[in-house]
């Protein structure tokens, strides 16, 4: 007599990231579909860093935080941004009583080559999106080197 087994089509699937995933970790790398764990601590902050006349744009969504939960520093050439807010709401009616908390955090490091620890920075936070202005070192921008024959 012979046994019938039922595979899931997606097990084949499964299996494969899973190995993937087991690469990427030997690696020393994320798996880029792991959702983040939201008990790990703060959340990694997605960032836009663009060059544009002479410095560095970077932008960021920080929706609902106030520039005084929002921590901007750079040292050495790297840019740290971090915000954290708690949010308490406490509402009593007749029949219930009821209190609402929340946290939230999230950060960024980024390396960016070519700026000094001195660079002022112009930092402007609008409908949620933070965006800075760091500008890049005249040493640090490209040189054309002219070519003799000889």
């Amino acid at each position: 007599m012979t046994d019938l087994i039922t595979r899931s089509p997606m097990s084949a699937i499964e299996r494969r990231f899973a190995d993937m995933e087991q690469m990427l970790d030997r690696l020393g790398a994320r798996s880029f579909w792991r959702t983040p764990d939201p008990f790990a601590g703060s959340e990694m902050l997605a960032l836009d860093v663009r060059e544009e006349d002479g410095a560095f744009v970077v932008e960021t969504s920080l929706p609902g935080y106030k520039k005084d939960e929002i921590e901007v520093e750079l040292t050495d050439g790297a840019l740290s941004i971090q915000a954290e807010r708690e949010h308490e709401e406490e509402r009593k009616d007749a029949h219930y009583h009821y209190r609402e908390r929340s946290h939230g955090a999230v950060s960024r490091r980024v390396d960016l080559p070519g700026v000094a620890s001195d660079a002022t920075v112009d930092a402007t936070l609008k409908d949620g999106v933070l965006t800075l202005r760091i500008p890049i070192a005249e040493a640090a921008k490209p040189k054309r080197v002219e070519i003799t024959e000889g």
